[in-house]
């Protein structure tokens, strides 16, 4: 039986002399009370130590998704001691499953990680300085601390190399900015509907409002300035209309110049959001342009930063993908035994808030089952900048949008059947064939049966009968009593 330890200073691989006394966990505490105990059981076979810091990371990361070649110093040790030894009854115990599933299939060895192998591991490793004389306690606290420090600073590059999480704060960011730019306009309406209260109904639009204040400063100012640059002719006229005959309070010019900075934030924020939206366009068309082109940027990304990442959400299944954003909604319907909600984010898409309000569950869950399906092929296709197999599923969903909405019947995609003319048929007059008559047969008497009638039940007595009968009974014993 043979033990593996694992180091930032290297491998180590030790055999353990007397194999009865590792038979519990409880057993093994004893043996390592001491450095002296720990010796006369195991025995130092092999060390090797890593050259530098990159190798230990390699060893450390063994057996991940990404890491899957064993090291060539742990192949030589493998091969010299336990493959070449011709030790087939052999065990080997080790830390990590992975890497033993690993040894396994490479060299036929029988690897064990159990709760055993780990207090072996653990117990050679805080002893480690005993089996191997070279070793300095110092040093390898140095070692131990610079592993550490590799090993974050490789977490953080990995992390960071994401570039769906560019994304996610994209949409975050660009959710924050909608909602104050709701809150500002707002206020802003109400700010400036003392001096001009027309203008609100006139001008619907935040940001127009916001540049007429900006422009003309108060009432008066907005009947002298020129506005025909971002508003129509109409809109201006009715404008300066609303100006003449205004019902507004007179303020100060300190309360006008608080309101003319309230609009130059208002349109500030606005190009930032601009600016923001072109740039999720533009990653989002990059990273996932198959989703991108089923769903839109935007709804997209609030799918993407709802999973956390792009991989996250192309493992979550279609059903879970169509009611994303609405789990409130969901555990209170599950909760009280009510219908549960048909969308989330996906309600936003083009293709579900235009259809109607009769197909529009069976076009989301359609557009949810084509979103997972580009969603994985983003994730997991690297050679998938082109959406082609986005725009395949969105000519799918609106065919499907078509068949709900018109009736249209057939496939949704295009049928493989070969079209064949129809052959002239010749159709023959009928003649009439006697054999084909049925024969006469005997006709059977019928037997009358006699029927007893059947006794008429007793009619219900009547309520004008009962009364009678109650009378004529008082009228006898009256009679009797005399």
């Amino acid at each position: 039986m043979f033990v593996l330890s694992e180091s930032p200073a290297g491998y180590a691989l030790l055999k353990i002399t007397d194999e009865a006394k590792f038979k519990s966990v409880e057993s093994i505490d004893e043996l390592f009370k001491t450095p002296e105990k720990a010796k006369k059981v195991l025995d130092l076979v092999e060390f090797h130590q890593f050259a530098d810091m990159d190798q230990a990371m390699k060893a450390g990361l063994l057996g991940e998704d990404s890491e899957k070649k064993i090291l060539k110093p742990l192949k030589r040790i493998i091969k010299k001691h336990i493959v070449k030894a011709k030790e087939e009854k052999s065990i080997l115990l080790l830390e990590n499953p992975k890497v033993g599933s690993l040894l396994s299939k490479k060299f036929s060895i029988t690897c064990q990680a159990d709760n055993i192998a780990l207090e072996v591991v653990r117990n050679i490793r805080e002893h480690l300085n005993e089996f191997v004389t070279n070793l300095d306690s110092s040093e390898t606290k140095i070692m131990h601390r610079g592993l550490a420090h590799h090993f974050s600073r490789f977490k953080l590059q990995f992390s960071a190399e994401k570039e769906d999480h560019m994304i996610i704060h994209a949409i975050k960011l660009l959710e924050d900015l909608d909602k104050w730019l709701n809150t500002l306009c707002m206020r802003l309406r109400e700010w400036f509907g003392i001096n001009f209260p027309e203008l609100q109904k006139v001008v619907n639009d935040n940001i127009l409002y916001a540049k007429i204040i900006q422009r003309g400063e108060t009432r008066v100012g907005v009947l002298e300035k020129d506005m025909s640059d971002f508003l129509e002719e109409d809109i201006e006229a009715q404008v300066k209309e609303a100006a003449k005959y205004s019902m507004g309070a007179k303020i100060t010019q300190e309360d006008l110049d608080r309101v003319k900075n309230l609009a130059e934030l208002i349109i500030d924020y606005n190009d930032d959001r601009n600016r923001l939206s072109d740039y999720l366009a533009t990653r989002m068309k990059t990273i996932a342009p198959n989703l991108t082109h089923v769903v839109g940027e935007r709804v997209g990304a609030k799918l993407i930063a709802h999973a956390s990442s792009l991989v996250g959400l192309a493992k979550q299944p279609a059903s879970t993908l169509q009611i994303m954003g609405a789990e409130k909604a969901l555990f209170r319907a599950m909760k009280s035994r009510t219908a549960t909600p048909k969308y989330g984010h996906i309600y936003h898409a083009s293709l579900v808030g235009q259809s109607s309000s009769k197909i529009r569950g069976k076009i989301a869950r359609t557009l949810a089952c084509k979103a997972s399906i580009a969603a994985r092929i983003d994730a997991f296709d690297p050679n998938s900048n082109d959406p082609e197999v986005g725009i395949r599923l969105r000519k799918i969903v609106e065919r499907r949008i078509d068949t709900l909405t018109h009736g249209k019947s057939g496939n949704y995609h295009k049928p493989n059947q070969v079209t064949v003319e129809p052959v002239a048929t010749i159709t023959r007059p009928k003649t009439y064939q006697p054999a084909a008559d049925v024969p006469e047969t005997k006709k059977r008497k019928i037997v009358e049966l006699e029927s007893t009638p059947a006794e008429e039940p007793a009619k219900k007595k009547t309520k004008e009968r009962k009364k009678e009968e109650e009378k004529e009974e008082r009228e006898k014993n009256r009679r009797d009593s005399y």
